[in-house]
């Protein structure tokens, strides 16, 4: 879910017992590399915030890059 006139983007992870809520500020993400999933590899997304990277994989990784690749800071 992104706010309205931010840059704040809240992304809902997981299912069940097992949920989370990752607040990403576009702002500070200096970088962002997906590889999509394969026959060999599971997805991984890295987000690059210069200081310190933060690394999803599979579905986790999936649902944070639709997220952040929607946001208007991201369309071309």
């Amino acid at each position: 879910m992104q706010h309205d006139n931010s840059s704040f983007v809240s992304i809902q992870l997981g299912n069940g017992a097992m949920r989370a809520v990752f607040l990403l500020d576009i702002g500070k993400l200096c970088y962002a590399y997906f590889k999509p999933e394969t026959e060999q590899q599971t997805a991984k997304l890295v987000l690059d915030f210069g200081a310190s990277q933060k690394i999803f994989e599979k579905q986790d990784a999936e649902q944070v890059y639709l997220a952040i690749s929607n946001h208007p800071s991201f369309q071309v």
